[in-house]
């Protein structure tokens, strides 16, 4: 009998709990009086700055980094509501990034700095490790090849066939690369984050850390026989 070529796509999505919290807070100012917003949008950001550089530890935690960007200033005349220009507002801000380890110290900074005037928590965003995502990665892209090999093996079994064996295997949009078409596109690796926080009954915020989802994909050729029948 003929072999049989069976083309399949196989995926896996695994999750693991974020160990990384990426914040960004920025010192904004506006006022009338240019030197007065940048004075006081350069000492937001020095209490900023202050309070990362003493609990930042590159080992140990609870900041594994920081960074501090460049002061932007600008102004402009705003309008009200009868369609009159108003005087020129400057403005002033500095975005400050941190990488935490911690959710508590996490909590305790962005409950301190929420509360400042000027100072506004512009983001927060969970992540893993490099090498846990690698180790992750690595176990869906095996669990994306096994799901493969089943969807082959069901497909043998529905046709009467034998137990597949693999002729090759590719990242998505890459087994059929050389067709007129280009095959199809290569889907990307998803990697997403879902982040919580939660107010107690007590002072202070609380953040728990989301999970990450990795997903992984394959293509897969395979070919199956069918068992030989004797002749009549």
């Amino acid at each position: 009998m003929t072999d049989v070529v069976l083309t399949v796509a196989g995926s896996a999505r695994l999750r693991r709990t974020a160990e990384r919290a990426h914040l960004v807070a920025v010192a904004a100012v506006d006022g009338p009086e240019r030197d007065e917003v940048v004075a006081r949008a350069t000492e937001l950001s020095a209490r900023l700055q202050e309070a990362l550089r003493g609990v930042h530890d590159a080992e140990a935690g609870p900041v594994r980094s920081w960074s501090a960007q460049g002061m932007q200033v600008g102004s402009h005349r705003p309008w009200d509501q009868n369609g009159q220009q108003l005087p020129l507002v400057h403005t002033a801000s500095l975005e400050v990034r941190a990488e935490f380890d911690d959710p508590e110290a996490l909590a305790r900074f962005a409950d301190e700095f929420s509360a400042v005037d000027g100072v506004q928590i512009a983001g927060i965003s969970w992540r893993l490790t490099e090498a846990t995502e690698r180790e992750t990665l690595r176990a869906a892209r095996g669990e994306a090849v096994r799901d493969a090999l089943e969807r082959a093996a069901d497909f043998a079994a529905a046709l009467g066939l034998g137990a597949p064996e693999p002729v090759s295997l590719a990242d998505p949009g890459l087994l059929d690369a050389g067709r007129p078409d280009g095959g199809a596109p290569a889907p990307k690796m998803e990697m997403m984050a879902q982040r919580s926080a939660s107010f107690d009954s007590g002072p202070g915020l609380q953040f728990t850390p989301g999970e990450i989802e990795v997903a992984a994909g394959v293509e897969a050729r395979f070919s199956a026989r069918g068992s030989s029948r004797p002749s009549r």
